[in-house]
């Protein structure tokens, strides 16, 4: 089981999870029948899709939604998670602030949001129950690809790649890598500007 979370734009949430609820996809359902979850102008609904991958279409009030287009009938406008679980949420933790220079607002032992512009790698204790479904996931079999329209970044992990002796391979504007099991890809996406996570109003970004 795969676990993405997908941002949508805000004043399409309800719209977005009504589509979903007729496109006859299982929606994850809290303990008390709740479908849609509220808190300090955060929306989220949970879903599997017919492969049976947790899926979450989030919103937040925080988010100008005028940088981007939204994509698809999700109004998608960027892929914001990824589920990893891992045995130490610590060390997996560690590793991508010191390899890929990804940062925390705050660091815990069982679960962490781990952020990189517009990209969040949820690094979760490998035993510990998703939300709202309560089940634990495995690991999933994935091709996790992040990018960067900065080529001096690139180069920049590549140096923490030799400093911290990982292994890895480059090609085309692409930096390859394993860890946790996971493969990773680092792309040169020259279509995006560097400052559309700022322009987004993200946290860490700003």
């Amino acid at each position: 089981m795969n676990q993405l979370y997908l941002h949508i734009l805000l004043l399409k949430f309800h719209e977005t999870a009504r589509w979903l609820e007729e496109s006859g996809l299982l929606i994850a359902k809290w303990k008390d029948g709740h479908i849609i979850d509220e808190e300090d102008g955060r929306f989220n609904l949970y879903f599997k899709d017919g492969d049976g991958n947790l899926l979450e279409i989030i919103a937040h009030s925080y988010v100008k939604e005028d940088v981007l287009v939204p994509q698809s009938p999700l109004n998608i406008l960027y892929v914001r998670e990824i589920g990893l679980p891992v045995k130490s949420v610590p060390i997996f933790r560690e590793w991508l602030k010191s390899n890929l220079n990804m940062k925390t607002t705050e660091d815990g032992d069982i679960f962490n949001f781990v952020v990189g512009g517009t990209a969040y790698v949820v690094a979760t204790w490998w035993q510990r129950p998703w939300i709202p479904i309560a089940m634990k996931a495995l690991s999933p079999k994935v091709h996790v690809s992040f990018g960067t329209p900065d080529v001096v970044f690139l180069q920049r992990i590549q140096n923490n790649f030799k400093k911290n002796s990982v292994s890895f391979e480059c090609k085309c504007n692409e930096v390859s890598f394993i860890e946790q099991g996971y493969t990773f890809s680092i792309v040169h996406t020259s279509e995006f500007h560097s400052d559309i996570p700022k322009q987004l109003n993200l946290p860490l970004s700003i």
